[in-house]
């Protein structure tokens, strides 16, 4: 015997206290004497369990020494066969009883029943000694489950089961039970280990009398054990020897109701797993009662649209719990158990999802089942974190008001919160407004526990700030407020984010949209004066350009505060551009950059830089035209299909174009080395300002002194052009010359010797 179970060789009590509603009775379960309609009285037992509807307590005392039961080996169905139903109306009709009116009392009713089949079934072994064994199979017990009832004829049944319903109150039909879940397994362990101490029984009744009745009781009111249910949770009654008995009340109990079945198993026997852990006898009856329970698909789509029992779930979430971790957390166990227990988790998660979702207590229950998800959401058992992290998502979706309890978990799972931020995402799951303000302040979290260096924690807030950076377009707004008190990590977290994101190949809208959000947010870090956080924010911006030029649509709308910044980004880009250094994307999409040099994708970046360089330049800041004006001819000569853009932004930024020809004037020798070999493409260009120009200045306006200067250096480069092109000329006629020369001398010389 486990020594668990020590408490089986104490004697069970003899002597029931009854609360019926009108006064206490007390009967002492002792000896019957006589026939069965004879009692002349009770023996004054000293052991007494003390019942009613809300608090069920045993108390063991000693008993005087009773005589040895005899022990029949009658047939139980040939004995169940000769009952009369004529017999048993009469008897339960009280017509045969010449005992006092108390005897008929409803707290005593039940009992004169023990009386009647006590005499029937005299001389007949009881079943349960062989069925309620520590050691019994399920396969054993299953095929008993039907005993005794299965012997009992239809007639018979049902008038005992019509008299029950009208004549014994709930309070006498939850004393028994109880009394009887106490008895049965000391009975059973005595009869095993060498009979009762002082060699008999503290009761009288017939063992078979007192089984038949306890069937018919746990049938037709299966709720009995959910009466009992809080008192069967006390530490006592959890104990390998009372499974077999308990297994067997559930199956009655599922035969009267399925649904209080499957409840009394999930709120009974579920929670004994844990506490039977090394007992396979105890796992083997425990999965084999809902595996019966579960056997038709129809059960199971029952649970599933009806998962309540007035209003409570018939899975409850720390049923579910004990069940995943037992299902996912790979104990040491058989093979064979957790593949049974694989086989029913899916069933009963169904069901227990469901019924937090529908049961009178929704937020509780679905609270609970999201605390624990959460938290093993960061086990490092990958399968069992998958699960639970699936589940977590669940209600996450399912009940808004788990986001406020994420809220306040978060910070104490973050590696939990991590892998569920990343499974929503990855999966494209429909994420709530509640959900995505949550995000919001885990990314803040995150972002300020970077900044204090919780290097406990760097990879997983982190990894944190990414997805939600990813994910959700809101956070780069709100990093907009926070990344002045957070420069060194939102260096770091940009320099991540840009490894993270170079593996993602964004392609979709969505993705394109995120990488704009980069590239504004790296102009703003760049001009924080932070030479470190300068390089890595214009890097960032740079990379975001090679990624989507449409990155570059957006500097038309940065304010004056970013001006600077986005200088000194074109400068690197620049620098990169002319030493080869610049790795552009190698995407196909006509949005993104090609990687070859010079093709038509290179061509639309210069055009666009071109353009934001007049807008720059014109901002009113002598040092950023400056800069800005260097640029743009940069851009001039890298691609001489900027001159149509020049042509087309003219009147438009005349100041910047005025800088533009007075630079190119003045610097000619060393831009003109530069320039395309097009030259045909800038001498239209500055016949077409000079036409724009003449023009202006002959309607006169305000703006007709600038109109002059420009149309001073537009004459001036079309000279130099024009002279350059003439020398071309002139040069090559030379070139001619010395050829023809230089072929005409062979012959000439050899004239010369032949004459």
């Amino acid at each position: 015997m486990d020594p668990v179970d020590e408490s089986l060789k104490q004697k069970p009590t003899a002597k029931i206290v009854i609360t019926d509603g009108v006064g206490e009775l007390t009967l002492v379960m002792a000896r019957f004497k006589g026939k069965s309609s004879e009692r002349d009285g009770f023996d004054d037992g000293d052991e007494d369990i003390s019942a009613s509807h809300t608090d069920l307590m045993v108390e063991e005392t000693e008993q005087p020494k009773p005589n040895k039961e005899k022990n029949s080996t009658g047939d139980l169905a040939i004995a169940a066969a000769k009952i009369d139903t004529s017999d048993l109306q009469k008897f339960l009709d009280n017509e045969t009883n010449p005992i006092t009116p108390s005897y008929w009392s409803p707290a005593l009713k039940l009992f004169r029943l023990f009386d009647y089949y006590g005499t029937k079934f005299s001389g007949v072994s009881c079943p349960w000694y062989e069925m309620f064994s520590e050691y019994i199979s399920s396969k054993q017990l299953f095929d008993m489950i039907d005993v005794p009832l299965c012997h009992i004829p239809n007639h018979v049944y049902q008038t005992t089961v019509s008299w029950l319903a009208q004549e014994v109150t709930d309070d006498a039909v939850d004393a028994f039970v109880l009394w009887a879940f106490n008895y049965i397994p000391h009975d059973v362990y005595f009869a095993h280990n060498g009979g009762w101490k002082d060699g008999k029984k503290p009761t009288d009744i017939s063992n078979v009398a007192m089984f038949v009745v306890l069937a018919l009781v746990l049938q037709t009111r299966p709720h009995v054990l959910i009466a009992l249910l809080p008192t069967l949770h006390r530490r006592v009654y959890y104990r390998p020897a009372r499974i077999p008995l308990a297994v067997w009340m559930t199956a009655q109990a599922a035969k009267g109701d399925l649904s209080l079945g499957l409840y009394t198993w999930a709120h009974y026997l579920v929670p004994q797993l844990s506490s039977s852990i090394r007992h396979c006898q105890s796992w083997d009856l425990i999965l084999a009662s809902v595996e019966k329970i579960l056997l038709e698909q129809n059960n199971l789509n029952m649970f599933v649209h009806n998962p309540v029992w007035k209003g409570m779930p018939l899975f409850p979430p720390r049923s579910f719990e004990i069940l995943l971790l037992h299902t996912f957390h790979l104990l040491p166990t058989t093979v064979e158990v957790i593949d049974r227990l694989k086989e029913i988790y899916p069933a009963m998660k169904e069901v227990a999802l469901t019924g937090a979702l529908k049961s009178d207590s929704q937020f509780e229950a679905i609270q609970h089942i999201f605390n624990f998800s959460l938290r093993l959401a960061g086990e490092e058992n990958t399968i069992l974190a998958d699960e639970a992290t699936e589940i977590a998502i669940f209600c996450l979706i399912k009940n808004h008001d788990c986001c406020g309890r994420w809220d306040h978990l978060f910070r104490m799972n973050l590696k939990a919160s991590a892998v569920i931020l990343k499974k929503l995402w990855t999966n494209g799951t429909a994420v709530s407004q509640a959900l995505k303000r949550l995000m919001q302040k885990i990314f803040t979290f995150s972002l300020l526990s970077v900044e204090d260096e919780y290097t406990d924690f760097a990879e997983q807030v982190t990894a944190i700030c990414i997805l939600s950076l990813t994910n959700n377009v809101d956070c780069w707004k709100h990093w907009g407020t926070l990344y002045k008190k957070t420069l060194s990590a939102s260096a770091v977290l940009l320099r991540k984010f840009v490894e993270e994101w170079k593996s993602s190949a964004p392609e979709s809208d969505e993705m394109k949209q995120v990488t704009q959000e980069m590239f504004t947010f790296s102009l703003k870090l760049a001009r924080e004066g932070n030479p470190d956080l300068t390089e890595e924010a214009t890097e960032t911006a740079i990379w975001s350009l090679k990624e989507i030029v449409d990155s570059l649509k957006l500097w038309d709308n940065l304010n004056e505060e970013k001006l600077k910044a986005c200088v000194g980004l074109l400068k690197n880009l620049v620098e990169k551009w002319n030493d080869h250094s610049l790795q552009l994307s190698s995407s196909s999409s006509r949005d993104t950059l090609a990687s070859a040099p010079r093709s038509e994708a290179m061509k639309q970046v210069t055009k666009l830089i071109f353009t934001f360089s007049f807008t720059l330049a014109k901002e009113g800041n002598p040092v950023l035209a400056k800069e800005a004006t260097v640029i743009a001819i940069w851009s001039l000569t890298e691609n001489i299909d900027c001159c149509d853009c020049w042509d087309n932004l003219y009147e438009d930024n005349l100041e910047p174009s005025v800088a533009l020809l007075k630079l190119l004037v003045d610097k000619w020798k060393v831009h003109s080395l530069r320039l395309s070999s097009d030259t045909l493409t800038l001498s239209q260009l500055m016949k077409s300002l000079m036409l724009k120009n003449k023009k202006a200045i002959s309607e006169g306006g305000a703006n007709a002194s600038l109109y002059r200067e420009a149309d001073k250096s537009c004459k001036a480069i079309s000279r130099k052009l024009s002279w350059g092109s003439s020398c071309l000329k002139g040069g090559t006629a030379v070139v001619v010359a010395v050829v023809i020369v230089a072929v005409s001398l062979p012959v000439v010389y050899h004239t010369t010797l032949r004459l």
